[in-house]
């Protein structure tokens, strides 16, 4: 296994047969096959300038990317460049060299954890303190994603504990609608930890074209993730307001792979109505079939795992580009291959390793990247992972209630007096109707002049889903995913080298 610093992603390695990723998840593995060689690294761009050919894109990761908003492991956007999610090992064989046989081994299962740990606020405040600790670099300042939800609450009150409060910054994303605002939250917790914060607001529809125009150069992957663009106004304040060049942010994803993704009643239900891995209804799933609340039977059991069906309808993915087609298929074999699994167990591997990893966490790889800053996700600590993950099952969700990490709301409870039962999470979200149509016409511009599509296809599905927006508000996302990818396709300079 390729070692993961914590500080430092700049290392190649060439593997002759097979190479295995990190399992705390808190670094992605990329690879190529190069002379007959794994060509491995944590930093993209180095195994970027390890292919043998030009960046050619793979077609298969563009429609999983409009129908889905995300590629799932081993994929990327591009041909013959790989990634390696929890507890994934990919061997390669000479005499096969088109192909790469990826395993997986995934460690946290439910029968995995021993629960021999009990819950303890003071080692849990310690391992996170320490965690944060060993991520920071002297001179090098600081930055929180402090959304007022359980994770970044708990890492600011583990920050505040280890005596780091006055080196770190907390950010909020503020919503504009004071209906949804949850940012109080986080000024009220800040202000009891004593940590220097700042509410980040978004600016007006037209000054976002610079800002998203600089993702869609820079970024090395598309990302159409909804808490995208309150993040990279982030990095943009951090840069201009605060007047900082270089910056390490603290995110407090990555725990919900082994503490527990607890589903919502009506995720249970979807998954059970779901009839989508037994009849083939690519053929039904259109734009106008969306618009009704029975939608979610004709996915497949996988693709209800995740939030929502939110991009391109399969009959219109082949009429966008002659080269796309439906990914269900892929979603099917993945369901059969694990169906034996109980549910609680198939909603971790699924949602752990390819929405998580490939989406969620993505979002603050990339955002963090373009601007050139660091990042670092505590909870992915082995240590902090050995803690949470071997707690009782009872401090870790409760299935009955369907609530998540326990110790965490406990945590906040008695030190911070949280009412975790009202947080909505809604600090780090995007008010998407809003945005696509204060940036409509950059969203056409973009998606028309985007040579990969069908330009009439593409421009008349816009132009439905721009109608339907006050019927069915999820049209957002369908325009969000199309429009993303139009741009990084138009501008983004790794696929101009």
């Amino acid at each position: 296994m390729l070692k993961n610093d914590k500080k430092n992603d700049a290392t190649v390695s060439i593997f002759r047969e097979g190479v295995r990723a990190d399992d705390t998840g808190e670094k992605i593995l990329y690879y190529t096959v190069c002379r007959n060689n794994i060509v491995a690294s944590y930093n993209i761009e180095d195994v970027l300038a390890n292919t043998e050919t030009s960046l050619e894109l793979n077609e298969e990761s563009v429609s999983f990317f409009l129908q889905n908003g995300f590629i799932p492991a081993s994929q990327t956007i591009y041909k013959n460049i790989f990634w390696l999610s929890i507890g994934d090992e990919a061997h390669y064989s000479v005499a096969s060299p088109s192909r790469q046989t990826v395993f997986t081994r995934f460690p946290y299962f439910r029968q995995h954890s021993s629960q021999q740990n009990s819950y303890n606020p003071e080692k849990l405040l310690d391992v996170l303190g320490r965690a944060i600790a060993e991520r920071m670099t002297a001179n090098k300042p600081a930055f929180l994603m402090l959304s007022g939800g359980k994770d970044s609450l708990s890492l600011a009150l583990a920050l505040s504990r280890a005596g780091l409060g006055n080196t770190v910054t907390g950010l909020t994303y503020g919503l504009e609608d004071q209906r949804y605002d949850e940012s109080s939250m986080a000024v009220e917790a800040a202000r009891k930890l004593g940590l220097k914060h700042h509410i980040v607001r978004l600016k007006s529809g037209g000054d976002l074209k610079p800002l998203l125009t600089r993702f869609f150069q820079h970024s090395v992957f598309p990302c159409a993730d909804e808490a995208l663009i309150p993040y990279l106004r982030c990095m943009e304040f951090i840069k201009e307001d605060c007047q900082q060049s270089t910056a390490q942010i603290i995110d407090g994803s990555g725990n919900d792979v082994y503490m527990g993704h607890v589903p919502g009643k009506s995720d249970v239900l979807k998954f059970k109505l779901a009839i989508g891995d037994t009849i083939d209804l690519s053929e039904l799933r259109g734009l106008l079939l969306r618009r009704l609340k029975i939608s979610h039977l004709f996915d497949t059991k996988v693709e209800t795992l995740f939030p929502g069906r939110r991009g391109v309808p399969p009959l219109l993915l082949n009429q966008l580009n002659s080269s796309l087609n439906d990914s269900s298929e892929f979603w099917r074999d993945l369901y059969e291959e694990n169906k034996n699994l109980e549910y609680f167990d198939l909603r971790a591997l699924c949602r752990g390793r390819h929405y998580d990893q490939g989406e969620v966490m993505l979002k603050a790889r990339l955002a963090t990247s373009v601007f050139g800053f660091d990042y670092a996700f505590p909870f992915c600590d082995q240590d902090v992972i050995n803690y949470l993950f071997h707690l009782s099952e009872d401090e870790r969700f409760d299935q009955v209630n369907y609530l998540n990490k326990i110790a965490l709301r406990k945590l906040l409870r008695s030190e911070l007096q949280y009412d975790d039962l009202k947080i909505g999470k809604k600090a780090f979200y995007l008010e998407g109707v809003e945005v696509v149509r204060n940036l409509k016409d950059f969203i056409f511009d973009e998606v028309g002049q985007c040579a990969y599509w069908n330009i009439n296809t593409a421009k008349r599905l816009l132009t439905q889903c721009f109608k339907s927006l006050d019927q069915f508000s999820g049209f957002y996302r369908t325009i969000l995913i199309l429009f993303m990818l139009s741009g990084w396709l138009n501008h983004n300079k790794f696929l101009r080298k």
